[in-house]
């Protein structure tokens, strides 16, 4: 996942394997769950610095994770 610092992440997941995923990305302060079959919609807001953001499955570690990564604005 790719963003450029200053622009607002909405996040829109669809659970599929198993019956549920309990998702943390600590770097925004959130915590949420995506339920198989389900599409969530998570808000992070405008994000304001760049860098690799890790979101952590924590129903099924270590495999499930994925990186937000925000690149500096005007990058490209």
């Amino acid at each position: 996942v790719a963003a450029y610092e200053g622009e607002r992440v909405i996040l829109n997941i669809f659970g599929v394997n198993a019956s549920h995923h309990d998702i943390v990305i600590p770097a925004f302060d959130k915590r949420f769950t995506v339920k198989r079959g389900v599409v969530s919609r998570v808000d992070l807001g405008v994000v304001r610095k760049p860098g690799i953001f890790t979101m952590f499955c924590i129903t099924h570690p270590p495999a499930h994770r994925a990186d937000l990564v925000v690149l500096p604005a005007g990058s490209c």
